[in-house]
């Protein structure tokens, strides 16, 4: 019998001091509180709308993600010629019992979560 690795699930983490948490917190709850958001693959929690992505609040993630993006696509063997860019963003929160349901992120080679 012969093992192959067709399809493996790379996952890329670390710290990102320069991010400040708790703008990102209030930001999202804000996001909550001010807009209603939608049903997708959210059960018992809560999922924004597609963000701006210009918005301040987010820049630090943003910046951060594109490096971070940038080393896995060289790290994957990704052709230079195809730069990595954050096509959309939104807000999740799972309160206790609130959880994603098993889904795709079609149309998309990376997805991340912070």
């Amino acid at each position: 019998m012969i093992l192959e690795k067709w399809f493996p699930t790379v996952f890329y983490y670390g710290l990102y001091p320069n991010i400040n948490i708790n703008v990102l917190e209030k930001f999202s709850y804000n996001v909550r509180n001010d807009n209603l958001g939608r049903q997708w693959t959210n059960q018992n929690s809560y999922q924004s709308n597609d963000l701006n992505l210009k918005l301040p609040e987010l820049q630090s993630l943003i910046e951060t993600a594109n490096k971070n993006f940038l080393v896995l696509h060289k790290e994957l063997g990704f052709k230079d010629e195809l730069i990595p860019i954050i096509d959309n963003m939104w807000v999740n929160i799972n309160p206790p019992g609130g959880m994603s349901k098993l889904h795709k992120h079609v149309d998309n080679i990376l997805s991340g979560t912070f």
